[in-house]
């Protein structure tokens, strides 16, 4: 089996910083605007999983499906954090 990946990359293209600073970056944005990402994140994962296993890979898309759930609990609190903040920004 080749090993051929294209279309996951190791580094953002398109961001200059190191994953650290991208996290950083990630997480200091306005709770309404994180949850959004992370929504759209949870969803692209799904849709990863959905691929995977019309091509027979069961395990990953198991594991894909999987951590998508979690990203979405994670949107689900950071959503609670933005009701909570909103006030006060």
């Amino acid at each position: 089996m080749e090993k051929s990946c294209d279309k996951h990359k190791k580094a953002v293209e398109k961001y200059d910083g190191t994953i650290e600073q991208l996290a950083d970056d990630i997480s200091n944005l306005h709770y309404e605007t994180l949850e959004h990402f992370l929504d759209r994140l949870s969803g692209k994962l799904f849709l990863d999983s959905m691929n995977d296993t019309k091509g027979g890979r069961h395990k990953l898309a198991e594991a894909l499906n999987k951590a998508s759930e979690e990203v979405g609990k994670a949107r689900k609190s950071v959503g609670e954090a933005w009701i909570i903040s909103e006030p006060y920004m």
